[in-house]
């Protein structure tokens, strides 16, 4: 194909698939966790509970335009999407001189249930994707190209990396081993350029460190938490997970093209040095930690950008040469593609499985509006001016009902004894609360009973509602609990009062 060809096919492709989940996202509710980070997004600061604070901005941004909507919610999530692609396809075409492999690049990654659902559901991995590529981009012009200048957008692209996410940390340190390995590239290390570079990636990063030690470093250690919660073998759990999100066989070409890398780059090629640096050690650390404790499929998700583009590069010669070869990279194609059609489009494969709801994954995503509504009808009916204020035990209660209830009210958090803690922590004191009436949104699959008396002086159950899937199936329960006489404390620790 000429240029001209594979830029129309890259174009037709990506305007399609932009304008599909352009639509998509105002097709189906958010998510919990999306939610979440929309609340993040009314609450700015430098640093959250969980992870560091860029994601919160560009939902920010995206509402901003877009309005309190999904579609305002996940545009910079579609956006990104359509980044990371022509990103990928710009890496092949001035690092590796190959638009073809551009192309057939970015039709392997939009194939794959990773990146797809990253594309319509606002995560901060597309965001981290899209940055950890661009760094990548950029060193590999200052590194291959001597492009001086790209050191210093390297960096800068690897500091808001790690303001999207903290696994991001890793970026820095593999691209300075790299040059470390590299005979022919040492030279950089005895420059001044990546070390500025690396400089400024840390002052880029500085604020959300300030953050993090004035809040009792909570989200750097529920960060590390996440990996240190026990021993769990979980390595044939992982590996399953990964050849769904990926997919199977396009899982199986990349493990073999990142083989046939490994001997081009033992033979001399730097390129192919320099993606297998940035992706095989990524993707390591998660397989080795998933034999000590649960990883989630998600993790390793940057190790497979560089991946990827060395898998192509070794695999393209011979994709190019063998028919049987092309026919495996069609299957790959569209077995890929088939996955993420039944997740985009999961109703009739819910209706004839029918899974229980706490084993169904897109129960997070359906009755929630309802779920509203029915809250802004007990608002709506309260006798007298002093409205009750809603509150959640669970982070994802707290936050659908605050965006999903009519006029999207504050939403307050609260602890029980052994409750796991959340971003709640900072937005909700409950000393400003005491002596309050309440209404507790409770999710019965997972809270069960929970002792509300703890909190206050009594408690009625005001309703419960059972929402619905696509399927017709219950998928989630929900009870709205009238509490009178809020006590004015709850179970978080006493440091988190402290001004």
């Amino acid at each position: 194909m000429s240029r001209a060809r594979i830029r129309l096919c890259l174009a037709a492709l990506l305007a399609g698939l932009t304008l599909f989940r352009l639509y998509y996202v105002q097709t189906i509710p958010l998510a919990a966790d999306e939610t979440n980070y929309w609340q993040w997004s009314r609450h700015l600061a430098w640093g959250y509970f969980d992870q560091g604070p860029l994601i919160a901005w560009i939902i920010r941004l995206g509402t901003w335009a877009l309005g309190q909507t999904e579609l305002g919610v996940r545009i910079t999530a579609v956006l990104l999407s359509l980044g990371v692609s022509l990103l990928l396809y710009d890496f092949c075409r001035r690092l590796l001189d190959d638009e073809a492999l551009g192309l057939i690049v970015v039709l392997a990654a939009n194939a794959s249930l990773l990146f797809a659902v990253g594309a319509v559901i606002q995560t901060y991995d597309t965001l981290q994707a899209f940055l950890w590529l661009l760094g990548l981009e950029l060193a590999g012009l200052a590194m291959f190209g001597d492009r001086t200048w790209a050191w210093y957008g390297a960096g800068a692209a690897a500091g808001l990396a790690m303001l999207a996410k903290y696994s991001s940390v890793l970026l820095p340190p593999l691209l300075f081993a790299f040059l470390l390995a590299s005979p022919r590239y040492r030279f950089w290390l005895r420059r001044r350029q990546p070390w500025l570079a690396a400089l400024l990636a840390g002052l880029i990063f500085s604020p959300n460190l300030v953050w993090n030690a004035r809040h009792h470093w909570v989200a750097f250690a529920y960060t590390l938490g996440q990996s240190g919660n026990g021993f769990r073998f979980s390595s044939p759990e992982f590996l399953a997970v990964q050849a769904v999100l990926v997919g199977p066989v396009l899982l199986g070409l990349v493990a073999l093209g990142l083989i046939l890398a490994w001997g081009q780059a033992r033979r001399g090629d730097e390129r192919q040095a320099f993606l297998l640096w940035t992706s095989l050690p990524v993707l390591l650390l998660f397989f080795v930690l998933s034999a000590k404790t649960r990883i989630h499929g998600n993790w390793p998700a940057p190790g497979y950008l560089a991946g990827l583009l060395a898998a192509g590069l070794a695999l393209k010669p011979r994709l190019a040469a063998s028919i049987p070869w092309r026919r495996w990279g069609l299957v790959a194609v569209l077995s890929g593609c088939l996955l993420v059609g039944l997740a985009l489009f999961h109703g009739p494969v819910l209706r004839l499985v029918k899974p229980a709801p706490l084993a169904d994954p897109t129960a997070e995503i359906y009755g929630w509006p309802e779920m509203g509504r029915a809250i802004g009808q007990v608002l709506a009916d309260w006798p007298g001016p002093d409205k009750p204020f809603i509150f959640g035990l669970r982070y994802q209660m707290a936050s659908l009902a605050a965006f999903y209830t009519p006029g999207q009210p504050r939403t307050e958090g609260l602890y029980l004894p052994g409750q796991r803690l959340n971003a709640y922590l900072f937005w909700t004191d409950p000393r400003r609360l005491k002596g309050r009436d309440g209404l507790a949104v409770i999710d019965v699959h997972r809270d069960k009973r929970p002792d509300l008396e703890l909190l206050f002086n009594k408690v009625t159950l005001l309703r419960e509602l059972e929402l619905k899937g696509p399927a017709g199936t219950v998928v989630n329960r929900v009870a709205l609990h009238y509490c009178q006489g809020f006590k004015g404390r709850d179970a978080r620790p006493a440091k988190f009062l402290k001004p």
